[in-house]
């Protein structure tokens, strides 16, 4: 073997074991802040722990009352959602029914502004032919919006 090579082994291993080592101490280190961080936090829960205590339950109390109270609105809310649908079940066809004539009313005030010419011209006396003349319309159509209306 060559002298060089084991020289270097030999460096190897020594590092190797004065890492080992060093780790060794360093967990023994940790070990030591770790034991003496949860003492500390020990000695501190243990005074402070029946405060503690009081103030947490009395806060949960509250937070389960105001849940309590949330719970009981919800309630109501759904019991009048309930009696509530019952109402418009029984009325559902006359809602239907109230749609087509609110459609239909909708499509005669929409005709009624299209044709506000012809229906006022007629409203003062005038004849088909005349308002087909002065609004440039065919007869046809001034009769037809004359007769829809009445």
């Amino acid at each position: 073997m060559d002298f060089n090579i084991a020289i270097i082994l030999i460096g190897c291993v020594i590092i190797i074991v004065t890492l080992v080592l060093l780790l060794k101490e360093d967990n023994k280190v940790d070990d030591d802040l770790t034991s003496q961080i949860m003492m500390g936090i020990n000695s501190y829960n243990k005074d402070h722990q029946q405060n503690d205590n009081y103030s947490d339950i009395l806060d949960t109390i509250e937070m389960l009352s105001n849940e309590i109270s949330d719970i009981r609105e919800d309630i109501q809310k759904l019991t009048n959602s309930i009696t509530s649908k019952d109402d418009h079940e029984e009325v559902g066809v006359s809602n239907n029914e109230n749609w087509e004539n609110f459609s239909q009313s909708l499509n005669y005030n929409m005709f009624i502004k299209k044709n506000d010419d012809i229906i006022n011209l007629f409203n003062n006396g005038k004849s088909p032919d005349e308002i087909a003349k002065a609004l440039n319309k065919s007869v046809r159509e001034v009769e037809m919006v004359i007769k829809l209306i009445k």
